[in-house]
């Protein structure tokens, strides 16, 4: 689960942004939390581990980035 760390049309912050699972492999399953509500998506880690995409392939796309 991720949390939003600063409000977003609506999206309070310290509300769920993020919700999915892992294995070794990658995601297993992820959705986007978003105004429209749970959105089914496809995600991606970078190699290095420090940037994920995750994307529903129509409204919503999100890029994280390990600092």
């Amino acid at each position: 689960m991720g949390i939003r760390m600063s409000g977003f049309q609506g999206m309070e912050k310290g509300s769920e942004a993020v919700r999915g699972e892992l294995d070794k492999n990658g995601f297993k399953k992820v959705q986007i939390m978003s105004y429209f509500g749970p959105l089914d998506a496809k995600g991606q880690i970078s190699d290095d581990g420090n940037k994920m995409i995750i994307d529903d392939g129509e409204k919503a796309r999100v890029t994280y980035t390990r600092k």
